[in-house]
């Protein structure tokens, strides 16, 4: 073989050791990632292995519309995001590699796309992108993250990989020691924290490794939710007929015990189980305004419009006990009509004479 053939073949290798392609569709269900490519008019290629970056990966957009070719134009700053390029940057392009100088091993070693590439970096800057404006963007002084969707980070159980047997799967098969599958961040039960957001709410939450609750707090427009296994508390805003904003607030350690303070019905209402204490101010639409105490046997309500406190001992609170009225300043007990018990040492009947020896047997209810 002479120094002239030898020196041929070199260059014809070095020649083809590499060409620039264009990405007809990628297949990524399988560990290395696989590309159908176009590299000259001809020439193409089907499942061609693509090397990415440890700890990377993307899965690239398929062409935009029948074509192969095209440059310049297309994608966006870094500041502003991906967009459309012209009519031929529809496609994704590439760097390929024929191992040997061997047409039949290609690999490919670099691939990017025009129409959505952010650029405008500052020097040293870092952005990850998408084609839906969506991107991490590394500055000079912090970190920037947008989205038009959602945006999730939970923290999860730590699981080695199960083989077929339920057994943890070793390492010396070449594969993952830890559980990678994607699968794995639709199991709610395993997510230990995360915090979820989009345009409408805000949601925190903590849970065991068994899915039980820890910690809840919901942030929606105008209402805010925090709770734990012990406690619920509810800061809900709406509008009252007026148009105003209103607020109410709600705290309960249980479904019994329970503290309601709302600026709407003008009330503020403690519950421990069936007993209930009602303060409540005036309000245009009500009447009624003052103390409201109930059980589910007897209630007091101290009327201050009315200036009277009635006092009943019947389940449905239609009839009263004993009724002070404030405005004639009489405490009705002893008329010979009367048909209820009395339980008060001493009287003073409806004419005014007081007799503090006696008991009174009945009292008398107007």
């Amino acid at each position: 073989m002479s120094v002239r053939s030898t020196l041929a073949d070199a260059a014809r290798r070095a020649l083809v050791l590499c060409a620039r392609g264009t990405l007809t569709k990628a297949d990524d269900k399988h560990l290395f990632q696989e590309c159908d490519i176009q590299i000259l008019k001809d020439e193409k290629k089907p499942a061609v292995e693509r090397f990415q970056d440890y700890g990377f990966s993307g899965y690239p957009k398929k062409p935009s519309q029948k074509q192969q070719g095209g440059s310049g134009g297309g994608g966006g700053r870094a500041g502003d995001g991906g967009g459309g390029g012209e009519d031929g940057d529809k496609l994704a392009e590439m760097i390929v590699e024929f191992l040997g100088s061997e047409r039949t091993h290609a690999v490919i070693t670099r691939l990017d796309d025009r129409r959505f590439r952010l650029w405008g970096l500052k020097e040293g800057e870092t952005v990850f992108y998408d084609d839906q404006q969506q991107k991490v963007h590394i500055t000079r002084t912090g970190i920037y993250t947008r989205t038009p969707f959602t945006t999730f980070s939970t923290i999860i159980k730590d699981e080695p990989k199960k083989d077929a047997f339920g057994k943890n799967e070793p390492d010396d098969k070449g594969k993952p020691s830890r559980d990678q599958s994607l699968e794995k961040d639709d199991n709610k039960p395993k997510h230990l924290s995360f915090i979820y957001k989009d345009k409408n709410e805000i949601i925190i939450k903590r849970q065991d490794e068994d899915g039980n609750m820890l910690s809840h707090d919901h942030l929606e427009d105008k209402k805010n939710t925090t709770e734990t296994p012990s406690l619920h508390i509810v800061l809900d805003e709406t509008k009252d007929s007026s148009g105003k904003q209103k607020k109410k607030i709600t705290i309960s350690t249980d479904s019994t015990n329970t503290v309601v303070l709302d600026e709407i019905k003008k009330t503020i209402t403690i519950q421990n189980g069936t007993n209930v204490i009602l303060f409540k101010l005036p309000n245009e639409d009500d009447n009624n305004e003052g103390i409201f105490h109930t059980t589910s046997e007897t209630g007091v309500i101290q009327d201050q419009k009315n200036k009277q406190v009635l006092a009943r001992a019947d389940p449905d609170g239609t009839k009263a006990a004993v009724l002070i009225d404030g405005l004639g300043q009489m405490v009705y007990v002893g008329d010979i009509t009367a048909d209820r018990p009395a339980s008060c040492r001493g009287t003073i009947d409806t004419n005014g004479y007081e007799d503090i020896d006696n008991f009174a047997k009945k009292v008398l209810v107007k």
